[in-house]
């Protein structure tokens, strides 16, 4: 097992100790779910079941930071599973970003990203891209609603729970055969903060990053 996840290093912001604690917590509870689950499933004889973690920084400024972790589970007789985790902190407060502490309209904000993500993935997958497949990883999680304050809760689980702050726009990542056959790995899609303005907190991160 080889583990690396970030750790911030910056003896200026107070709430670093308390951000860089959450990460190892979560990393922990990962690496105590692998112990007793796969790892103890032997589903090919001689096979060592491993699992590695790796990170890279999508953002990071004094306010903001977002990692994404790359968690790769080799546990079954046919291939590695890889699964993507995203993590966004407030690093004033030292506390992660929900999706709804970025949007005011979190319906509405799933909708823009269902949209924005099938346009975006023609040129990430492009002769692989099947529409069919594309739609279904990419409809907004919560029923479409008049009313334009409707909350919108986005989990893990669903189709744009895996995303990461970027000075650009919102980092949208699709897991393995989400959008795509297993070839195809994890697409990912950038949709700019002018694309999201309507759909904005106006004193959230989203809104901080597209004035900056």
């Amino acid at each position: 097992m080889r583990v690396r996840y970030p750790q911030l290093a910056a003896p200026d912001l107070p709430m670093a100790a308390t951000v860089n604690q959450d990460v190892a917590a979560d990393i922990q509870a990962q690496i105590q779910a692998f112990e007793v689950g796969p790892a103890a499933d032997q589903q090919e004889p001689g096979k060592v079941n491993t699992l590695n973690c790796s990170y890279t920084v999508a953002l990071i400024r004094p306010d903001l930071a977002s990692f994404i972790l790359t968690w790769v589970d080799d546990t079954s007789g046919a291939h590695p599973s890889t699964t993507i985790e995203t993590i966004n902190y407030d690093l004033t407060q030292g506390t992660r970003l929900a999706f709804n502490d970025v949007f005011s309209d979190t319906t509405g904000a799933t909708a823009i990203l269902s949209q924005q993500s099938r346009d975006l993935l023609h040129a990430v997958l492009g002769a692989d891209y099947d529409p069919v497949v594309v739609n279904s990883g990419t409809v907004p999680d919560c029923p479409s609603s008049s009313d334009a304050t409707a909350s919108c809760p986005v989990s893990v689980g669903s189709n744009f729970g895996t995303w990461a702050l970027t000075k650009n726009g919102l980092e949208v990542i699709f897991q393995e055969y989400q959008v795509g056959a297993y070839a195809d790995g994890h697409p990912s899609v950038v949709v700019p903060w002018s694309a999201l303005a309507g759909v904005l907190k106006a004193d959230g991160p989203g809104a901080h990053l597209a004035g900056a």
